[in-house]
């Protein structure tokens, strides 16, 4: 792509830079810049130095309460609270019946 041409008299002078990135349509982007996702417009893709891109969901406000996480779903860029993982203890007979009906 060409940045910027000066012209003096019958000389033309141009600059060209070599994209960092390219995207699937062709376009190119420096380090850092991005764009917004055609799938999912709430993510945002930015070129890295690695020469691809990070696609990821922009940081939202939400907060959770204590005994919960928030979760975001890296496809809709959804966020919701959600309860920590609970640990299970037994003691004693060492038969047991499950919540899904299973008898050990």
């Amino acid at each position: 792509a060409v940045v910027s041409t000066q012209s003096r008299g019958d000389v033309f002078l141009s600059c060209e830079y070599a994209p960092d990135c390219v995207d699937s349509e062709g376009k190119g982007y420096l380090v850092e810049q991005g764009y917004v996702d055609d799938v999912n417009p709430l993510k945002i893709c930015t070129c890295k130095d690695s020469g691809s891109f990070d696609c990821a969901c922009p940081n939202d406000d939400l907060v959770c309460s204590g005994g919960s996480s928030k979760w975001t779903d890296d496809d809709t860029c959804e966020s919701k609270c959600v309860k920590d993982p609970g640990y299970c203890y037994s003691s004693g007979d060492p038969h047991y019946l499950t919540f899904d009906g299973k008898y050990y």
